[in-house]
């Protein structure tokens, strides 16, 4: 039971730093939609996903773009350490090559990742994953991060936002398969459905 619970705390960790802040009660958000993607030796994958409706609004890509960077620039564990533009089939926006110092109750993450937003005036894209990690105490366990975020303006003046984690981690040999889906499934669901009132606020104030 301990071991499986070790587990599931590393994968707050992960949720809380990529999705931060809650939505709320009156969450515009689907429920969670929680997958195992398969396994290889000791690796587990999982994946969670949602959608959200926000109402009444649109985006606008320089002003959302520039909001989403400013928010990982400097803030939040975050360090730009190189940026370049980039463009593909009408979308244009950075690639980034980031760092991040996460502190946790469970111990210190210093991850490398490559992130991107690319945007035109109907769809953008925010996505990070990592490309090394390097941790303490138990969150040593987790191998891999990613997240993509995409909005999109639709015709009933609202945004389609949906949010895909993917997240791998080792399990012990020890450590009992079905509690440690179960840990698993319960936290990042959790996190999910709550969701972020921040990257919530983040929208909204870059929308018309």
């Amino acid at each position: 039971m301990m071991q499986s619970r070790m587990y599931y705390l590393c994968l707050l960790m992960f949720i809380s730093a990529f999705i931060p802040a809650a939505f709320g009660k009156s969450s515009p958000c689907e429920s969670a939609k929680f997958e195992k993607k398969g396994s290889k030796k000791d690796i587990y994958h999982f994946q969670v996903s949602t959608r959200c409706t926000i109402q009444g609004t649109h985006f606008s890509s320089d002003g959302i773009t520039d909001v989403i960077r400013d928010s990982i620039d400097g803030k939040n564990g975050f360090e730009i350490i190189s940026s370049e533009t980039i463009e593909n089939e009408g979308h244009t926006g950075e690639h980034f090559i980031l760092k991040e110092a996460r502190e946790t109750d469970f111990g210190k993450m210093n991850l490398d990742l490559e992130g991107s937003i690319t945007a035109n005036d109907t769809e953008l894209t925010f996505q990070k994953h990592s490309t090394n990690i390097q941790a303490s105490g138990n969150a040593k366990y987790t191998v891999a991060e990613s997240s993509k975020i995409t909005i999109q303006n639709l015709e009933t003046s609202s945004l389609d936002v949906s949010i895909l984690v993917n997240i791998s981690i080792r399990k012990s040999k020890i450590a009992p398969k079905k509690i440690f889906y179960k840990q698993v499934k319960k936290g990042m669901v959790k996190e999910l459905d709550k969701s972020s009132k921040k990257f919530h606020d983040l929208v909204k104030s870059s929308s018309t």
